[in-house]
């Protein structure tokens, strides 16, 4: 019987390897907390040979731009107004 599988949200991704594998932590941050992403914090541990790594870099650099062709460029810097707009006087 298996069980389903909830969606999990992350802010931060971190990668380690070894000569075997590479590993992606996903992990999610909240405003005002302490920078640093502690144990308590990670959400989810996927380990992946480095050929199936390469692999999905390409899917996922394919699915990017395709999203890019039909949603436009994505952003990854801020609007130099951004942070003013997270003040708390606004």
């Amino acid at each position: 019987m298996s069980e389903k599988k909830l969606p999990v949200y992350s802010n931060f991704v971190g990668m380690e390897m070894t000569i075997f594998d590479m590993t992606l932590v996903f992990a999610t941050k909240r405003a005002g907390e302490n920078p640093k992403v502690g144990p308590e914090d990670v959400v989810a541990e996927v380990v992946m040979s480095p050929q199936h790594a390469k692999s999905f870099l390409q899917m996922f650099e394919k699915n990017i731009k395709e999203y890019e062709e039909a949603f436009g460029e994505i952003n990854i810097e801020p609007s130099p107004d951004a942070e003013k707009k997270l003040t708390p006087e606004n």
